[in-house]
């Protein structure tokens, strides 16, 4: 499952279905839509009244089936009553909604709402279902569960009672509507998929009819000036709500559905010996996530691993919602032979990112896969729309069990043996079945989103004889710049354009390691190599493998680094530019200085940031915070965020991060080899790179003009990377090194961002489905606790 179902594009379902909710205002009909799509947005206990129609749409799968629901949510007032016409036209399902605990709303279905569907309905086979709301009233009910069974057998329609607040039988409702219209043939060729664009077109059409019925109404009036202009007033929000609807529902959030089965499969053999890879649903890369900005991705990961397991979004700023983050102290991890689902919006986001196990050093087995995150229809992207694109994912690999290698991560860690591309070892590999090859056509143009995927080796990407422009990186779009070749960190992903302005023949694509000789070290196969292949060439690749930047040049590299900018004029995931909101006048809040290194603690190596090693407990950090104020578990503030102990130790180390402060962090790498760090939650500004030791007078070295907002920066060895945050996304958010044995072995720590005001809500509650482990392991779900003071 899981293709991208957007409404703004080409939509991949096989039926359109149009769904009707009608009664009295203030029956919750409202509530009950939003109950329904609640995932795109936190259930608000109070709703203002609809003023003509309000629009929703629900992708969903249903008896195999993929079903596109389109929901209008119509105002219960009898002043609208002029447009009913309207918003029966072509409904294939009703939704007659009263309120339980008010008598005439349920009288009212018999006096107005029954007559109306009859008088207006212009399908014959319309499915209706009777919903009783508000049963979470039951104390103040007033119509009882007989009368209302009653009514649903005089008029031959279904019956539930429900409740929006409690979302008690509101997806069942929504269902078994579905259900019933699927049975109806001639329901079923209305909403096919050809049918549905007539059906669109004359969605197009109605605005211009209710403008002419405010036009002849007007005229038609007697009375005084003012009340004519009342009721255009009022008849123009209608026809103008009607026409948001319309023009509006491509940039509603959409619902996407992704099942996947995470198992170990010991036949794909990437390399020629034989080892367990991880695959999803039996796809290794796993499959991609193709998104829009502000679409709710549901993922139902079933975990056939033999070991626990969990699955993180890089780069994925969960908007409010830490709880789906997936990493050791927002999730408890997903038991071995069950499942878990996954709920995420891509908020405010546009971009290239990845996925991939974040525990028990699964990563290095495989598991991970590509996410796209494209701009909604309105906004413009800044370069012309490619041919097609391309998700590259490269990364260094070992070729061993990862169980050994996890074993031995604490006493000798090799160096990886080869570079795959999508998971295929190099071109020209020994005992390889197979090698990744992108074909394209002379002449056209092609997005390349690069990511490296690796656990170890930074990469320098090039393609023989072609030209590279750079346009994205994380979410962010760059200044357009010109490449031979693009450094990639560990974690980082970018997106190229490359035009296919050769012969026709077969090129190169080079993935070689950065800071490593792998002549020296007889490691050939850690040079990545694939192919660009011309759709009409018949040769194979040929020439010597072209050259790149000398491995240990670390000012190229940084040069590079500084050269990578933001787009201060286009738009990203808002029509905005993207540098209306920038750092070049901003007051820092909170600095973080932080030295990543390695340590012996009890005689046992360790990775430490700031001489203190993270130690994972048995509780998830965030469900302890929510619960217990993180009583038992961690203790808030303990870590030296700009100091370094004397002694090495462990420590659970979670730190305040001040709500909608500007973060400060500077990453000092006292490592030998490349680091590259990353933060959960938000895009950081890169604003600085140095050498040796920062101090307070390197920020009259950096960037505040145009530093790029990404979420993954590299530091190189013996170095300082400076970045700032802007840290209005609440949440308990992971900083971690995103070297695996780096960040496996304690090179990492938590920030807690958190504003104690409820009005509103400053983040989302725990999800139905959570998962408790540790202290809460078998124990009945606790109660929310008041959050703790920082010290």
């Amino acid at each position: 499952m899981g293709p991208r179902k957007n409404c703004c594009s080409s939509i991949n379902f096989d039926y359109s279905f149009k769904v009707l909710l009608i009664g009295d205002s203030g029956v919750g009909k409202s509530s009950l839509l939003l109950s329904f799509i609640s995932n795109c947005q936190q259930f608000p206990q109070n709703l203002s009244p609809t003023i003509g129609v309000d629009f929703k749409i629900k992708l969903l799968t249903t008896g195999g089936k993929r079903l596109k629901l389109t929901i209008w949510d119509t105002a219960g007032q009898e002043r609208f009553g002029t447009l009913a016409s309207s918003y029966y036209r072509g409904a294939h399902g009703i939704i007659l909604v009263y309120d339980v605990t008010r008598r005439e709303t349920f009288t009212n279905l018999l006096k107005i709402w029954a007559k109306d569907l009859e008088l207006y309905s212009t399908n014959p086979d319309c499915i209706k279902i009777l919903v009783g709301n508000k049963v979470d009233k039951d104390s103040e009910r007033e119509v009882t569960v007989e009368e209302g069974m009653a009514l649903a057998q005089k008029h031959k329609c279904s019956f539930l009672e429900c409740s929006a607040k409690t979302r008690e039988n509101v997806q069942q409702c929504f269902k078994e509507l579905t259900m019933k219209i699927l049975e109806i043939p001639s329901l079923l060729e209305k909403g096919s998929t050809p049918v549905k664009n007539q059906i669109l077109k004359q969605k197009q059409e109605e605005p211009y009819i209710y403008i002419y019925l405010i036009t002849t109404s007007l005229q038609s009036q007697s009375s005084t000036l003012a009340m004519a202009y009342s009721s255009l007033c009022r008849r123009l929000i209608i026809a103008c709500s009607i026409l948001l609807a319309i023009l509006v529902s491509g940039v509603n959030c959409v619902d996407i559905f992704h099942e996947w089965i995470v198992s170990v499969d010991n036949t794909i053999n990437p390399v020629s010996v034989s080892q367990p890879v991880i695959t999803i649903n039996g796809m290794f890369p796993g499959p991609l996530i193709n998104t829009t900005t502000n679409d709710v991705v549901h993922v139902n990961v079933f975990n056939n691993l033999d070991e626990p397991l969990l699955i993180t979004w890089n780069g994925i700023q969960q908007r409010l919602n830490s709880w789906q983050d997936g990493v050791s102290g927002t999730n408890c991890p997903i038991k071995a032979r069950s499942n878990w689902t996954y709920v995420f919006q891509t908020k405010d986001q546009i971009g290239t990112f990845t996925y991939f196990p974040s525990i028990n050093f699964h990563k290095v087995a495989g598991g991970y896969g590509p996410i796209r995150v494209n701009n909604r229809n309105p906004i413009l992207v800044p370069f012309p729309k490619p041919e097609a694109e391309f998700d590259l994912l490269i990364g260094d690999w070992f070729e061993a069990d990862y169980k050994e290698i996890r074993s031995l991560v604490q006493e000798i860690w090799g160096i990886p043996d080869v570079m795959l591309m999508n998971g295929k070892a190099p071109y020209g590999y020994s005992n390889a079945t197979d090698y990744e090859s992108l074909t394209v056509t002379k002449g056209k143009t092609y997005r390349i989103r690069v990511s490296n995927v690796g656990s170890v080796f930074s990469f320098n990407f090039r393609i023989q004889n072609h030209k590279m422009v750079l346009v994205e990186t994380e979410g962010s779009y760059t200044n357009q710049i010109i490449l031979d070749s693009l450094d990639v960190h560990v974690g980082q992903s970018y997106s190229v354009l490359v035009t296919a302005n050769q012969d026709e023949a077969d090129y190169y694509m080079v993935a070689s390691p950065k800071l490593f000789d792998t002549n020296f070290s007889n490691t050939p196969y850690l040079v990545g190599n694939g192919v660009l292949h011309y759709a009409n060439s018949v040769a194979t690749v040929g020439g010597p493998v072209p050259n790149g930047p000398d491995p240990f040049d670390i000012e190229f590299s940084i040069n590079q680094a500084k050269s990578v900018r933001w787009n201060l004029t286009t738009g990203a995931a808002r029509p905005n530019p993207q540098g209306t909101f920038n750092v070049s006048n901003i007051t820092l809040t909170q600095t973080f200085i932080l030295h990543g290194s390695k340590a012996e603690i009890n005689g046992m190596l360790r990775y430490v940031v700031n001489n203190m090693s993270y130690l994972t407990p048995d509780t998830a950090l965030k469900p302890a915070d929510y619960f217990r104020n993180g009583s038992g578990v961690y203790e808030l503030d303990a870590f030296p965020v700009r100091s370094v102990n004397d002694v090495a130790t462990y420590g659970t180390s979670v730190v305040t991060g001040v709500h909608k402060g500007w973060l400060e962090i500077v990453f000092n790498n006292d490592h030998e080899v490349m680091d590259s760090w990353h933060l959960d939650g938000f895009g950081f500004y890169v604003v600085g790179f140095g050498e040796g030791e920062w101090t307070p007078e390197s920020r009259n070295t950096y960037n505040l003009y145009d530093p790029v907002v990404r979420s993954t920066v590299q530091v190189y060895p013996g170095r300082w990377t400076a970045v700032s945050a802007f840290l209005d996304n609440p949440g308990m958010w992971n900083l971690r090194s995103q070297n695996l044995q780096h960040w496996y072995m304690g090179q990492e720590i938590y920030i807690r961002v958190h504003n104690d005001d409820p009005n509103p809500a400053k983040e989302r509650p725990p999800p139905e489905n959570l998962l408790l482990c540790g202290i809460f392991d078998e124990s009945p779900s606790p109660s929310g606790a008041p959050a703790p003071q920082p010290r």
